[in-house]
């Protein structure tokens, strides 16, 4: 093992969050539940080295840091983008409501951990050494960083080293990604829903464009046929019904694009990592639907375009 760490919780369960303030600020009397909140978690040393979540600034937890001495903490980079405006807030003390109300000087900031799932953006986090909180850290995940190419290899060892420590703590263990991809299962379900829905929403779509454009030319094969007698070529006549169909199906596009548009919040939820107005999908889209309905105007206009002029003016 490369590193081994513990907290009390992992990404994607939190347990713990509360008001936190600042020295020379408002106090947990003056603000109350008015207080910015913040995600409390407990970890041991080497916890951010096992996770490899970087330090941004500052130093990491040590043996040093017992009940005996003076409080510290470690902050992200979301609180310090919300609490210090970005500047460096080493040195500065912080309070929650975690288990004491004492002033924790912070010793270092980390790189934002997105605990609350892949899907919620991060948020403002307070790291506290084990040795100076055990009364919230009663339930604690190991977490360890091994060179193995399988870390489940490693499980029974670790076991059985818990079992001599106590044999009444229960072990269970899996791997990260098993724990991301429980988190992310209902997420990744429902986006598979959408893309299918999405999917059989376009296909019907296009059928739809394509029979009414190929329904459309076909009953204005006369007109062709006149045309044609009157001397006009095969691509002319062509050509102007295809763009006579694009542009009519231009028209419904930009219709539809502002109806989308208007909807786009109603899906925000459901998305992670684009908006809902999503600007390559807002320009695809309506570039795939022009093209379907170029090629179910040309198709047909085509076919008629080839009749003879003297049978199309008989029908």
């Amino acid at each position: 093992m490369t590193a081994v760490g513990a907290v009390t919780s992992l990404p994607t369960a939190v347990r713990s969050n509360g008001g936190y303030w600042l020295e020379g600020g408002p106090g947990p009397n003056q603000t109350g539940v008015n207080a910015p909140q913040a995600i409390f978690n407990v970890v041991t040393p080497e916890y951010f080295r096992a996770m490899r979540i970087p330090m941004a600034g500052g130093r990491d937890f040590s043996a040093q840091d017992r009940r005996d001495a003076p409080f510290v903490a470690i902050v992200n980079e979301a609180l310090v983008r919300e609490a210090f405006s970005g500047q460096d807030p080493i040195g500065r003390r912080i309070q929650c409501g975690l288990d004491t109300l004492e002033f924790m000087t912070i010793v270092g900031v980390v790189a934002d951990v997105r605990t609350r799932g892949p899907a919620r953006p991060a948020q403002s986090e307070i790291y506290m050494p084990f040795e100076q909180h055990p009364g919230p850290a009663t339930a604690m995940t190991i977490v360890a960083r091994t060179a193995v190419s399988d870390p489940l290899a490693l499980t029974e060892t670790m076991r059985r080293k818990i079992r001599e420590r106590n044999p009444d703590v229960p072990a269970k263990a899996e791997t990260m990604e098993m724990t991301l991809a429980t988190a992310s299962a209902t997420p990744r379900f429902r986006t598979f829903l959408l893309v299918v829905f999405a999917a059989v929403a376009l296909v019907l779509a296009v059928a739809g464009v394509y029979g009414v454009m190929a329904y459309t030319v076909t009953q204005r094969t006369r007109e062709m046929g006149i045309r044609l007698a009157l001397g006009a070529r095969q691509q002319d006549v062509r050509n102007m019904v295809v763009r006579q169909g694009v542009l009519l199906a231009a028209a419904g596009v930009v219709i539809g694009l502002g109806i989308a548009f208007a909807l786009a919040r109603l899906v925000t939820n459901l998305l992670f990592g684009v908006s809902g107005t999503d600007p390559v999908t807002f320009a695809v889209i309506p570039v795939v639907l022009l093209a379907v309905a170029a090629l179910a105007t040309y198709v047909p206009a085509w076919r008629a375009s080839r009749v003879d002029p003297v049978v199309a003016l008989r029908l």
